[in-house]
This record gives structure tokens, C-alpha cells and sequence, in this order.
């Protein structure tokens, strides 16, 4: 399980070559050691741990952004280099994200919902249960909505339920399909004007 990290955010223009590096560092050096150490039969599985931050654009924050966006790609293809399942999940902010109810974290709004324990665990059993190998858990809040992410006013609560067996996903996929194809450009659109939000 990878979830090694280090945080030191600022704005680019600020950002020095070796707290880029530091962040860098936590997910690039350390994803490729653990799996080279580790590589092997015995290897049945690896878990990539890592944030919304691959593609929510969020200030002050490019070098956790790069880190995260390397350890994705890196993870999907981990299983054919190192022969084993391996899976990530792009995590939104937790409860270790503040020290107490008061300390938010010092990037965080107070307006953000964190993940707790409880959810997080549900999280990953869905994500090692299932078929998929990436798998994103966040929760939707009003503050979010200021930074690019407009749900409208209601909770999303993924992972509910247990997730379902092969049988049942592929007699779903038909209708997954063509229910996600029908979304697509309002998908693209949504896509558009995240890319046009600023680092």
C-alpha cells in the first residue's frame, strides 16, 4: 500500500525547484522503490493512494498535482510491469487532513466535508471488491462548488451498498453505456471549463 506523501504548497511563481522536488519525491521515488523492492510472485496486489488533486486545479498546489497525476499513471501500469492487481484511488480531503475539529488543515476551508475513517474503509473494499483499478472518493460540499465542482444542493454518497458481483455488472453494461455516452457532452462541457480555471 503506497500513501507515502510530503505537502509543502505555494504558488508557482513562488514554489522553490526543491519543494517541487520534495513533493515530487513522496509519490515518484518511492512508488517505483516500493515496487521494485517488492516485486516478486508474493506480489499479489498494489494500492496506489492518491487525490483529487490529478485533476482538480487547486491553487497553490502543482507540485501535490504533478506528484498525484504521476502516481496515477504509474499505478495503471504497475499490474503489466510488475505482474500483479494493482489499483488507485484518488482520495478528496480526509479526516487527517486536520489536526482537530477547530484546524481544519491550513489550505482547507472550513466549509469542506472531510472523508472519516469509517467511509474511507468502505471506499476501499469497494475499490478492491470490484472490477474497476481506479476509483475516485470525495465528498461534495458547498465550498467545493468554489473551486470548479458544482453538484447542485444535494449529497452524492458513493459506495452505499456492496459493490456487485462480475454477473451483474456485465448484464448492466448495456445500459451503463448508453446511459454515460447520453452524458457525454455535458461531460465535455464540464471538462472545458475545468481546464479553464487557473493553477
Amino acid at each position: 500500500v503506497h500513501s507515502a506523501m510530503a505537502f509543502s504548497g505555494a504558488s508557482l511563481a513562488k514554489m522553490t525547484a526543491a519543494q517541487f522536488r520534495e513533493v515530487l519525491a513522496g509519490k515518484v521515488d518511492v512508488s517505483a522503490r516500493l515496487l521494485a523492492a517488492f516485486r516478486g510472485e508474493s506480489l499479489e496486489l498494489a494500492l496506489f493512494l492518491s487525490s483529487i488533486n490529478s485533476y482538480l486545479k487547486a491553487m497553490g498546489q502543482a507540485n501535490y498535482g504533478a506528484a498525484c497525476t504521476f502516481l496515477d499513471a504509474f499505478a495503471l501500469e504497475a499490474g503489466r510491469a510488475y505482474g500483479c492487481a494493482a489499483k488507485v484511488i484518488n482520495l478528496g480531503y480526509c479526516f487527517n487532513n486536520a489536526t482537530d475539529e477547530n484546524n481544519r488543515g491550513g489550505a482547507v476551508s472550513k466549509g469542506i466535508e472531510f472523508i472519516e475513517r469509517d467511509e474511507l474503509m468502505a471506499g476501499f473494499e469497494a475499490l478492491l471488491a470490484g472490477p474497476m483499478r481506479q476509483m475516485t472518493l470525495m465528498k461534495f460540499s458547498p465550498a467545493l462548488n468554489t473551486r470548479g465542482i458544482a453538484v447542485g444542493g444535494e449529497r452524492v454518497v458513493l459506495c452505499e451498498r456492496a459493490a456487485p458481483d462480475a454477473a451483474a455488472v456485465a448484464g448492466a453494461a448495456d445500459a451503463d453505456v448508453a446511459h454515460a455516452l447520453s452524458q457525454l457532452s455535458r461531460v465535455r462541457e464540464r471538462m472545458r471549463e475545468l481546464t479553464a480555471l487557473t493553477v
